[in-house]
This record gives C-alpha cells, structure tokens and sequence, in this order.
C-alpha cells in the first residue's frame, strides 16, 4: 500500500477520532514514526494492521468505516490535487484513469503489482477487476458513486464477484447513465 494512503487513514482517524484517537492507535501499533513516506510502498500487511486498529479504535465496522474514509478522502483529494478533477470533463474519463495510477504513480518506490486493471472500458461502461489482500472494494465502489456525483451524473455500480464473498478478485461494473 502507497505510504500517502496509510498517511490519509491517520487524519481520517485524528480528524474523526481526535487527537487521543490518534494517539491510541499509534500505540496500539507501535507506530514509531510520525507519518509514511508518500511515495514509498509498504507491505499489506502493514496496511491491514493499520486498518484493523483503525476499526477497534473508532468503533465501527469494516463496511461502515471503508465506506466513511472513501468520502472522506475524496474530500481531500479534491483538496489536495484539484488538478486530476479538473484534467477530466465527467465521471468516465476521471475513473479510467484509476488504473493507470496505480500503475504509474507509485513507481518511485518499487514496481507494485497492479490492483486493480480495466476488463473494459467503453464511454458507456468501465468493468473493473481488483484484487488485493486488504479487500477494499467497498471503498472502491463508495468512491465511484462520489465520483459520479461530483461530475453530476447517474449511474449504476455492481459487483459480479466479489474476493469478501471467496472470489479471487472482485469484479466491478460502472454503467454510466447520463446526467442527473
């Protein structure tokens, strides 16, 4: 997992939690240092364990808290990097740039395996197909419906396999309907 997501997760946490939030999961993972190197990949399992305290420590469960960090970061991210919002004109040209950057952008720290890739990818329909240990496709499918609502758009996202149910992967559909 990229270091500038495990970064997103602790604000998510302090600015959710607080501070004493912060500092509890801190502890309960021996987190030594103050943030993760952005660019740096770190292992799964890193992430998980990041993740699980996250849970335990805000009290929710996983579909909730996957489902709230999704909105919340793409809050941020519109924040952070408002240029990759503005470089796309709707919803299906931003999303068909995801796989690319996760390809892409993390290439400073070591060559990752692609999580997620397009099965196809048409004007009127993008299927994705992730496939990752820390199971996020919650996540990925709350950030597609932010997506289509911050370009002011219908559309209907559904899962055809999915690895919480035992698949190997997860297969995601994006149909996009037109505007709102």
């Amino acid at each position: 997992m990229m270091g500038v997501i495990m970064n997103y997760l602790l604000s998510f946490v302090e600015e959710v939690g607080g501070s004493d939030a912060l500092e509890k999961l801190r502890e309960k993972i021996s987190l030594k240092r103050e943030k993760f190197d952005d660019n740096r990949i770190y292992p799964e399992e890193e992430f998980q364990k990041l993740l699980k305290a996250t849970l335990e420590i805000l009290r929710v469960d996983r579909e909730t808290a996957e489902r709230e960090f999704a909105h919340w970061i793409i809050k941020r991210l519109q924040e952070d990097v408002p240029e990759y919002f503005r470089r796309a004109k709707n919803a299906y040209e931003l999303l068909k740039l995801d796989p690319l950057v996760h390809r892409e952008w993390p290439a400073m720290g070591g060559k990752p395996r692609a999580k997620i890739s397009m099965i196809k990818c048409e004007p009127d329909e993008i299927i994705f197909r992730y496939e990752s240990p820390n199971k996020l496709c919650t996540f990925m499918k709350t950030l597609i419906e932010d997506v289509l609502e911050i370009y002011n758009e219908k559309g209907e996202i559904t899962e055809e396999e999915c690895m919480k149910k035992g698949d190997h992967y997860c297969i995601i559909r994006v149909k996009f309907l037109g505007k709102k």
